[in-house]
């Protein structure tokens, strides 16, 4: 499946996935949770260029009825990735705190 990014974020969220896959990392692990994202960002912050916290909050609080809590768990994560690296090029990004994911269900 081909993703479109179109959000203020699609060249950032682009080259995060490109550079997840030179790592080693797979394609479809980052592709469909950050395509969530940037509809998201469409539907909700469309003129925001800066990952901000009531961004990040609103998309910790957003599921639908029928996500797992290891879905969520899943989206915050390459959340917080994703947030991380727009630090680490240099952008300003609010980045989830340690500790405040947990872990996976079995």
């Amino acid at each position: 499946m081909s993703y479109h990014y179109t959000s203020l974020f699609s060249d950032d969220i682009r080259n995060y996935i490109s550079l997840k896959i030179a790592l080693g990392y797979s394609r479809t692990t980052y592709e469909g949770l950050l395509s969530l994202f940037d509809r998201f960002c469409l539907d909700y912050f469309p003129t925001e260029s800066c990952l901000t916290k009531e961004m990040v909050d609103k998309w910790c609080c957003i599921h639908s009825d029928n996500e797992h809590k290891n879905g969520l768990h899943r989206r915050i994560i390459a959340l917080k990735g994703f947030a991380s690296y727009l630090r680490i090029i240099g952008k300003e990004a609010y980045v989830i705190p340690d500790g405040f994911i947990g872990k996976d269900t079995p």
